[in-house]
């Protein structure tokens, strides 16, 4: 089959979005399938994927608006590289970007929800595309404008088949809500993308559920995944000269929607008790926002603590694979299926997991508890205390035999296969 896949998010970029289309696109050419990929272009960081993208057809198209500002901040601190006319407009309109900026933040506008600055993207990219012949066609939003380009070839020949994958909810996202005066806009066209997709899929089975009742077209589960890098576990444990418990936390923290408040006050307890058991303690935080000096700083327990800033992926997971313990900070929502992609390297990578949330049964807290590799110990102060000083005391009081048959369940090529054969069923 030649298959199109239209994604705003893919390597080089560095962010799960990335990851789920990656394993897509190569155990779908792996199994004989003829891929192309219609993506933004990238800019070059230090942190980027190394994965090989050779096996592909890539076509990139850059997001007006985006990449000026992306240009304009890459020479902010050079003016001769822009002339002066650019200069100019880079001040006049610096302050409209902090703006949108802030909006963004707020409510998703101009990004993940309506309106959005893809949007521009996408005309140009309809434009490029409809001269192709597909036969399947898989958009992944956020930003849902993809699923405009999915429905733009699905309307020119109706024989495609074209799934939309919206990952997590749109609509009900917690994160970005949108404006209220977009949101009848935004139902009509969420309703015209599911009523002409084949497929709807989703990363959690409650999203799954919460879409089901909204549509009569088939919605499917496919979970973000892992990657089973086996070097990554052969990796030299460089923590053994460390007489130190670690506890590692890697990714982004939403601080609207998660708060690692509660481990931290347990472990400033403990300081206050023990002095010599919390110089036993290392907390190493690795992401792009992840770091969150403030709250350390208000427990006083930053000699305790290690920011790492946002590294690659493969040091990520050696991080993971070598503490003695990782943190997993749960959304405090009441949407069951909002669960973070990070649950699920945890899952393989690490000796234990450590969860802290509101929601004992959140989907996170169910793998956890499924697959045997950790704890859910909620929000309750005292008992994350307890916790700790056991472990800290005793490592291997709290060594968790993992059920590995269920979580090799969650491989990246496991999920891309069983997409697949959702896709060659389909009528």
């Amino acid at each position: 089959m030649k298959i199109l896949i239209v994604t705003v998010h893919f390597p080089p970029e560095n962010v799960v979005a990335s990851l789920r289309l990656y394993s897509f696109a190569y155990y779908w050419h792996i199994a004989g399938h003829n891929i192309t990929i219609l993506t933004a272009t990238k800019n070059k960081k230090d942190t980027d994927l190394e994965f090989d993208c050779s096996a592909f057809k890539i076509i990139e198209i850059p997001i007006p608006i985006i990449s000026k500002f992306q240009r304009f901040n890459s020479n902010s601190n050079n003016i001769s590289n822009i002339n002066k006319l650019e200069y100019f407009f880079k001040l006049i309109f610096f302050p409209f970007k902090i703006l949108f900026k802030t909006i963004s933040n707020k409510t998703g506008c101009f990004s993940e929800r309506f309106p959005s600055f893809t949007d521009l993207w996408t005309k140009k990219a309809i434009k490029l595309i409809n001269a192709f012949d597909f036969d399947v066609v898989l958009s992944s939003g956020g930003p849902y404008s993809v699923h405009r380009v999915g429905l733009s070839l699905k309307k020119l020949n109706k024989n495609i088949k074209w799934i939309v994958d919206w990952r997590d909810l749109w609509l009900k996202n917690p994160s970005y809500k949108g404006l209220r005066i977009f949101h009848f806009h935004e139902k009509k066209l969420e309703k015209i993308f599911h009523n002409n997709a084949n497929l709807i899929t989703c990363v959690s089975e409650p999203n799954s559920n919460i879409l089901s009742n909204t549509t009569a077209t088939s919605v499917k589960t496919i979970y973000n995944g892992f990657l089973p890098i086996q070097s990554i576990r052969s990796n030299v444990n460089n923590n053994k000269e460390i007489d130190k418990f670690i506890i590692v936390y890697t990714g982004s923290i939403y601080r609207d929607l998660q708060d690692p408040s509660p481990i931290f006050d347990a472990i400033s307890r403990i300081k206050s008790k023990n002095i010599n058991l919390y110089n036993k303690l290392l907390i190493q935080f690795a992401g792009l926002s992840s770091n969150i000096i403030d709250i350390i700083k208000k427990y006083n327990i930053i000699d305790c603590y290690n920011y790492l800033g946002y590294v690659k992926l493969e040091e990520s997971l050696i991080l993971q694979y070598n503490a003695n313990a990782v943190l997993f900070i749960d959304y405090n929502t009441e949407i069951e299926g909002f669960i973070s992609a990070k649950i699920f390297e945890y899952l393989y990578y690490s000796k234990s997991i450590i969860a802290i949330g509101n929601n004992p049964n959140s989907s996170a807290a169910k793998l956890i508890k499924e697959t045997n590799s950790g704890v859910y110990l909620g929000l309750n102060v005292d008992l994350i205390e307890q916790y700790l000083t056991e472990i800290i005391i005793d490592h291997a009081k709290y060594e968790y035999k993992k059920n590995d048959s269920i979580i090799l369940e969650y491989t990246r090529e496991n999920q891309a296969n069983k997409l697949l054969n959702y896709i060659i069923q389909l009528n």
